[in-house]
């Protein structure tokens, strides 16, 4: 599996839960991308992010680590993403902009905000 082939962002589409940021290397390049995923059947952060790992370990040449979390609220019925807060287990990304950039780009018609 090529890194171009990992989508950078699979959230649920509505709901307030848990989400993480995730950066996956590829071994044999060392070039690298963040991935945020979000999952409305999982009640810790820990467990978003056991199935990135699931989903990636069909490929030995990729490693993922969690670089942080939070909270994250969708409302289709007003075009809103807002994510806050941090994981109790992985902490917050460094730079939160750069999760909203990427969740601005796989749901261009939202507003999303981040509380700092």
């Amino acid at each position: 599996m090529a890194l171009d082939d990992i989508p950078a962002v699979q959230i649920d589409e509505s709901g307030g839960h848990k989400y993480i940021v995730a950066e996956v290397t590829d071994k044999a390049t060392g070039l690298s991308k963040l991935v945020v995923r979000a999952n409305a059947g999982c009640g810790y952060h820990s467990e978003i992010f056991e199935l990135l790992k699931q989903e990636l370990r069909q490929d030995p040449q990729l490693s993922v680590s969690c670089i942080g979390g939070g909270y994250i609220r969708i409302d289709p019925s007003v075009k809103t993403i807002n994510i806050y807060a941090s994981s109790g287990s992985y902490g917050r990304e460094r730079d939160r902009s750069v999760t909203e950039q990427m969740l601005r780009g796989a749901h261009p018609s939202f507003r999303v905000a981040a509380t700092r």
